[in-house]
């Protein structure tokens, strides 16, 4: 029960009980643009309509994880054959980060699944050259949308989309503009709610990302220092989370390893080259278009490259441990290389997934409600109000989870919306009696006095004493707000 789990139900109930219309997705590394339709809240909200659990609703999420796997299978076999296919479904099964994504709801949890159904009705398109299998890979690829990371594929995808279309038809005028138009509408299809609500305020979102892309912000620097830093980040953060339990040199080595031998059999295996050459031009596509992202880097928002990564696994180890490959001098030591580190995946992610179930709490769940009953309890009927800070955000963006129980123990709406409907209104709302500032996640109590406490005060402009209560390693201040007299 996290932020966007708090959100996400919080919207779920507002779109369920008060037909709340969301036009809007969730908040990505942009709060200023609404990158994102609404589809994963309509989601969170379709599957909390009918189990009416919060439990149930991330088990939904698991076992859209394990059907995924089924499916990378069939994508494998369609675009190499079935050995490939095989190894790489055993690679995402026993993936820590893919087993951490069906163990809880988030937007980019879903990602890999609509990718590897869009590429393999992609791939079924091309084999069995059937237009309309090229219609729906378009549509499944929006609805992964879900989150930021699907534009990483964007260029490199349209461009399938264009040969596959030439393909299927090769005496259809104008190919290349049919194929924008298609993907055109299947791009308004998914955005229509998106594009509702931005007609309806004159475009904010365009015209601040028409800013961003000019390079007038923080966000897209144009500056190579800046992008070869990021770009280095987000290529360790993805391979640290593939191979975990390594350092920064032993990661960089895996991802050498890794180009290394796709390339060479790209080099010498003739047989579903183009097929692996696609593969490796979204790869390494998707990492260049990191580079150019100047904010803090996440390894979240790599969710599309996942299928592709273990795809391309798949063939390598397949084509290394194969006979038909020995005639090669570099497959020997290459096997012996690709033996070793498959052990060691195996092994590391074993011992993630073993200390991840041993080390379950129903306490992590239940901490919001542990911190909303003492709230209620302190607050002896007095109005109130909450702030959460963390060492990564002080306004007010985290508060999301504790709402959410607020409102589950009373039974009343405590909280409400932005103006674009996406999320809580995280102004502090001093027209109440007391407010409750949550400082979490900070790990000595000094950083909690001096980030948390001194700058909410400092902030508010409030010097009134406070009581200090601690809960589940949380620290919450009460503290009395002298303007409700005033307002009184």
């Amino acid at each position: 029960m996290g932020t966007d789990q708090g959100a996400a139900y919080i919207l779920a109930d507002r779109i369920i009980n008060q037909g709340h219309i969301l036009l809007v997705g969730p908040f990505t590394s942009l709060w200023q643009v609404n990158l994102l339709p609404p589809i994963y809240y309509y989601i969170v909200t379709f599957l909390y309509f009918f189990l009416r659990s919060e439990l149930l609703v991330p088990l939904a999420f698991s076992i859209i994880g394990m059907i995924s796997i089924l499916f990378i299978y069939f994508l494998g076999k369609e675009m190499f054959d079935s050995k490939t296919g095989l190894i790489t479904a055993f690679l995402y099964a026993i993936s820590d980060t893919m087993v951490w994504y069906g163990r809880n709801m988030w937007e980019p949890h879903l990602v890999p699944f609509f990718i590897i159904l869009s590429l393999l009705f992609l791939t079924l398109a091309k084999r069995r050259r059937k237009i309309s299998y090229l219609y729906i890979s378009i549509i499944l690829f929006f609805l992964s949308f879900l989150y930021v990371s699907s534009i990483l594929l964007l260029p490199t995808y349209y461009l399938l989309i264009s040969m596959i279309y030439k393909n299927i038809k090769p005496f259809s005028k104008f190919p290349y503009i049919k194929t924008i138009i298609f993907f055109l509408i299947g791009g308004v299809l998914i955005y229509f709610p998106v594009i509702i609500f931005e007609a309806t305020r004159g475009f904010p979102s365009l015209i601040y990302l028409f800013q961003v892309l000019a390079g007038k912000s923080d966000y897209i620097p144009y500056q190579s220092y800046s992008f070869f830093s990021s770009f280095t980040e987000h290529i360790f953060l993805f391979f640290r989370s593939i191979f975990i339990y390594t350092n920064q040199i032993q990661t960089q080595f895996m991802f050498i390893a890794y180009l290394v031998s796709a390339s060479l059999f790209l080099i010498v295996n003739k047989k579903n080259r183009e097929n692996l050459a696609i593969l490796l031009i979204m790869f390494l596509t998707a990492f260049v278009l990191t580079g150019f992202y100047r904010e803090k880097a996440e390894v979240y928002r790599l969710a599309s490259v996942y299928p592709i990564i273990y795809l391309i696994a798949g063939y390598v180890i397949k084509n290394t441990l194969s006979n038909k490959t020995s005639k090669f001098k570099f497959v020997i030591p290459m096997q012996i290389i690709l033996i070793l580190v498959i052990i060691t995946f195996i092994i590391m992610n074993a011992r993630s997934l073993f200390s991840g179930i041993f080390s379950l709490k129903k306490q992590k769940y239940l901490h919001p409600y542990n911190v909303g009953r003492e709230i209620l309890n302190l607050s002896q009927g007095m109005s109130f109000t909450i702030y959460t800070i963390t060492p990564d955000d002080k306004d007010n963006h985290h508060s999301t989870s504790y709402w959410w129980a607020l409102e589950r123990l009373t039974g009343e709406r405590l909280i409400q919306l932005n103006n674009r409907g996406n999320w809580i209104e995280q102004e502090l709302n001093q027209s109440k009696q007391l407010t409750y500032l949550i400082c979490k996640k900070f790990d000595r109590m000094a950083d909690i006095q001096n980030y948390c406490l001194n700058y909410f005060l400092t902030k508010v402009n409030i010097a009134h004493p406070t009581e200090l209560i601690t809960i589940d390693n949380t620290v919450i201040y009460s503290i009395s707000n002298p303007s409700f007299e005033s307002l009184e």
